[in-house]
C-alpha cells in the first residue's frame, strides 16, 4: 500500500514541479527579485534492504515519500541554480519564504502568518515591494510582521509597539497597541531614528 501511494505521489509531484517552479518565479518578481530562476529538483536514494521497488531499484522510503525534494535557485541572471539553502542571502531568503507562502495560502490550513523580521537584509523599492505583498497577503490570511522598516510598518491595519527596558536584574519586554498620531510618530521614529514619547 505504501508502495503504491508513494508512488501516486512522486508521480503527481513530478508532473507539478514545473507549473510550482513558475509560480514561485512570478511570486519572486513581484518582490524585486524579477530575473531570479527557482527550480525544484526531485531524486531518489538507493536502499538495498527497501521495500519501494521504483524503476526495478530498491528506493529509501521516509515518512512523506519517496522523493528527496530540494529547491534550486539563481538569483542573478547568468548564475547557475544552485541549491537554495547554500546561496540565498538572508534578504533573499525572506522574499523566498514569502513567494512560496502567497504560493500556497489556498492550499495551507493555517490562518496566521508570522514573519519574523521579514526585512534582513532588504530596504528602498525592494522593501515597498515586500510590503506591497504581505499586505496582498493579509486579504486572505492575518500576517504578524515584526519589522524595523516603515514601509512594512505603514501597511498595518494594527500596531503593536515592541520596546525592551532594562530592570534591576532582568530585561523587561513590554508591547503596547499603538494607533492614530502615536502609530505616525513611531512609524516616523523608524525612519528618522528620534524617539518620541509614547
Amino acid at each position: 500500500k505504501y508502495n503504491k501511494l508513494a508512488t501516486e505521489l512522486s508521480i503527481s509531484r513530478n508532473n507539478n514541479k514545473a507549473k510550482l517552479s513558475s509560480l514561485i518565479e512570478s511570486s519572486l518578481s513581484e518582490l524585486n527579485m524579477n530575473r531570479a530562476r527557482f527550480n525544484i529538483e526531485m531524486s531518489h536514494m538507493i536502499s538495498d534492504n527497501s521495500f519501494v521497488i521504483n524503476n526495478k531499484k530498491p528506493i529509501q522510503y521516509f515518512s512523506k515519500g519517496i522523493d528527496q525534494v530540494e529547491f534550486l535557485l539563481s538569483a542573478n541572471p547568468g548564475e547557475p541554480l544552485k541549491p537554495m539553502t547554500s546561496i540565498a542571502s538572508g534578504g533573499e531568503m525572506s522574499r523566498i519564504m514569502l513567494a512560496i507562502k502567497t504560493v500556497f495560502q489556498d492550499k495551507n490550513p493555517v490562518s496566521t502568518l508570522i514573519f519574523d523580521e521579514i526585512d534582513t537584509g532588504i530596504s528602498g523599492e525592494t522593501a515597498k515591494k515586500v510590503s506591497n505583498h504581505l499586505k496582498k497577503l493579509s486579504n486572505h490570511k492575518q500576517v504578524i510582521c515584526i519589522t524595523h522598516l516603515p514601509q512594512i510598518a505603514q501597511q498595518a491595519d494594527n500596531h503593536l509597539h515592541i520596546t525592551k527596558a532594562m530592570g534591576s536584574s532582568n530585561t523587561i519586554v513590554s508591547a503596547d497597541y499603538i494607533d492614530g498620531e502615536q502609530s505616525k510618530n513611531i512609524i516616523n521614529n523608524l525612519l528618522v531614528g528620534e524617539e518620541f514619547v509614547v
